[in-house]
């Protein structure tokens, strides 16, 4: 499930309120391993791009927060 939700983020990165809505629902679906994993992904590779959006959905921004994935 991780691999198709990384696909669907990565065809919507144009698209601000498409990625959100997708990064919602992948945040729900997603196992907790899952999700911790997808959280490390998304904020290594569309943070310079989506960083607003991603801090809302996941609730954080700092590195030290993060040291626990």
């Amino acid at each position: 499930m991780l691999e198709h939700q990384k696909i669907v983020l990565e065809g919507v990165i144009d698209y601000p309120e498409l990625f959100k809505k997708e990064l919602i629902k992948s945040s729900n679906w997603l196992s907790a391993p899952e999700y911790k994993l997808l959280k490390k992904w998304v904020f290594e590779d569309f943070a310079y791009r989506h960083h607003a959006i991603i801090v809302e959905v996941f609730g954080t921004n700092t590195k030290e927060q993060d040291t626990w994935l």
